[in-house]
């Protein structure tokens, strides 16, 4: 390689290292998009849920949420799921058990399965998911 060439890449180089330091840096931003990851889920009719109930094996297990809104757990009964997150469904639970059935009950409530969702319109793959 010839000097001429060699001067020729280095002076290149040296530019293209230049140029990249004068892009402008745009301030990071969050879009309002991600905002929408830090919604609470509310429960609805469709939802499977793991009820865990320390220490009594025969009320923990997987109770769907019925159409009407509620699941149907043994001692308490019918419990409304509807439209509440997960933490105030476990704290209803927790509030129904104290109430003459266990001391100092420790439960643990979470999504097992969620609720379907339909796209339609004029999409690539329109239908029920999951």
């Amino acid at each position: 390689m010839s000097f001429k060439v060699m001067l020729r890449t280095v002076f290149i180089c040296v530019t293209a290292v230049s140029m990249s330091a004068c892009v402008a840096r745009l301030p990071h931003t969050s879009f309002p998009m991600a905002a929408a990851y830090n919604q609470p889920y509310y429960l609805d009719a469709g939802d499977q849920l793991r009820i865990t109930v320390y220490g009594q094996q025969d009320l923990s297990r997987v109770y769907p949420i019925s159409a009407s809104g509620s699941i149907a757990m043994p001692l308490v009964g019918s419990v409304s799921a509807r439209g509440r997150t997960v933490d105030q469904l476990e704290n209803t639970i927790v509030t129904a058990l104290a109430a003459g059935y266990l001391r100092d009950p420790d439960v643990s409530v979470e999504v097992q399965a969620y609720r379907p969702f339909f796209i339609l319109g004029e999409v690539r793959n329109p239908g029920q998911y999951p």
